[in-house]
């Protein structure tokens, strides 16, 4: 069967999640990340926490929000399986374009995310935020979806096999209840995923 993957990017392709990263270069982790784990955990809704979290955020210029994540790790075998199957390979984040873009093109992989207002170099608020079910009018069916939080829920109900990866750090547990498979380790991912080639 002629599979398409979308990966989730925050914790599945990077090696930690983004908005918490900036925000600890601005001084203001913690309450970044208690934001960011009750949203992952589904206790608050996506919507709300990352307009909280971008209104936190958008004081600094996107040029050195895009120099941060430029720092963040990846996690290079998933990275090598996007590059050899970029035609049939989508990354699905609800971060910000214009935070994302450098990155996502070094990839080198077709992307869909949430869009942002922004005049020059500073942000000036959400233009759009990514629904993730919405992939699966973007994205040529059948469907392979990879995530680890709770956002990740919409692209992966509609999707012919789901995956939660727990390679970064654990899965939500309401997406554990729903997902096929669960899988805790890159190389393991990497080679069921070429097992559906």
């Amino acid at each position: 069967m002629n599979y398409h993957f979308a990966f989730d990017l925050d914790g599945t392709i990077t090696k930690t999640e983004i908005l918490p990263v900036i925000a600890k270069d601005l001084g203001i982790g913690r309450k970044m990340a208690i934001l960011t784990r009750k949203t992952m955990n589904g206790e608050i809704p996506f919507d709300e926490s990352f307009t909280r979290r971008v209104d936190m955020l958008k004081k600094i210029p996107i040029s050195r929000v895009q120099q941060i994540i430029s720092t963040i790790p990846l996690n290079l075998k998933l990275v090598t399986f996007l590059r050899s199957y970029k035609n049939r390979s989508y990354i699905v984040t609800q971060n910000l374009d214009v935070w994302i873009k450098p990155l996502v093109e070094r990839i080198g992989i077709p992307y869909i995310c949430s869009h942002a207002n922004y005049e020059g170099d500073k942000l000036k608020g959400i233009r759009t935020i990514l629904r993730k079910k919405e992939i699966h009018g973007k994205i040529k069916h059948p469907v392979v979806a990879i995530g680890e939080g709770y956002n990740d829920f919409e692209m992966m109900q509609d999707a012919a096999i789901s995956i939660a990866y727990g390679g970064v750090h654990k899965p939500a547990p309401s997406l554990l209840e729903m997902v096929d498979y669960a899988i805790y380790d890159e190389k393991t991912l990497c080679q069921f995923l070429k097992q559906l080639l």
